[in-house]
């Protein structure tokens, strides 16, 4: 392997965005201390994971990878990607990450544009259980709701079940209780637990 970046953290952070230097390559992150004498010493290191290829469209020095999460004796990555926090997305777009078997982390950016024409009244974030999922499409079941804030861009919420695979969405509920979508996640597996939790 070969370092492509590292950042500071600060001892109560649990996430970091950090930039991918060249699309259609694997990845890895690690967490750890840089001790006095330069030595590192390591205390997480996630499994590799493919960053896919850009469109054509999109210009190289545009790539950012969003929410690498280090756990405790894990780390999670997504392979989702948004434009840089610099430049505001011109769609909703959001992320889940499973953070271990028993909870998650979503991560969103919406445009002012889109939470002005849908002129919701709560936003909430909904988290679903993947029922069916095939060429046909998705099959869903609610099974969290979750108040959130017009300026909150993240929220961590928990997995009722390990071992399945759960899709977030971003929307806002009308007062006469319609729900209007600004943003839905691809799904994501959730691991196992293991036997003793």
């Amino acid at each position: 392997s070969e370092l492509v970046g590292q950042y500071n953290c600060g001892e109560e952070e649990q996430d970091q965005h950090i930039s991918i230097p060249v699309d259609d390559r694997e990845y890895i992150a690690e967490l750890g201390y840089l001790k006095a004498n330069n030595d590192w010493l390591s205390l997480a290191r996630s499994l590799p994971v493919r960053v896919p290829a850009c469109p054509p469209e999109v210009p190289q020095s545009n790539i950012a990878a969003t929410a690498a999460r280090v756990i405790t004796g894990a780390a999670a990555a997504t392979t989702t990607f948004f434009s840089p926090r610099s430049q505001a997305p011109e769609t909703s777009q959001i992320i889940l990450v499973p953070r271990d078997c028993r909870s998650a982390y979503a991560y969103w950016e919406v445009p002012t544009a889109d939470r002005a024409a849908l002129g919701g009244q709560q936003l909430l974030l909904r988290l679903y259980e993947v029922i069916t999922l095939d060429g046909e499409g998705l099959t869903v079941q609610t099974v969290g709701e979750y108040d959130c804030a017009a300026r909150e861009q993240d929220k961590h919420v928990s997995i009722p079940i390990d071992d399945r695979d759960y899709v977030a969405e971003l929307g806002y509920l009308t007062a006469n209780n319609d729900w209007l979508s600004l943003a839905r996640s691809l799904p994501v597996r959730v691991p196992p637990c293991p036997p003793n939790k």
